[in-house]
């Protein structure tokens, strides 16, 4: 999961920032039926991933090394 990555990453302090270069692969769904249990996959991937590292991203918010990409 690529959010939960991301809020590992910034809740340890670490930088995340954007490579205008990058190259990435994904495919499309065909369906509305794919499209629809592709979107509910990521919104029950956020939801983990919130109540994973939440708290950490909040209070990250008010830390001084991170605050900013915390929120």
């Amino acid at each position: 999961e690529d959010l939960e990555f991301t809020m590992e990453r910034i809740s340890a302090g670490e930088k995340i920032g954007y490579c205008h270069d990058a190259m990435f692969y994904d495919e499309q769904p065909v369906t509305f039926r794919q499209s629809w249990h592709q979107r509910m996959r990521w919104s029950k991937g956020f939801l983990q991933a919130f109540m994973r590292h939440g708290g950490s991203m909040i209070r990250g918010v008010f830390r001084k090394r991170s605050g900013f990409s915390c929120f």
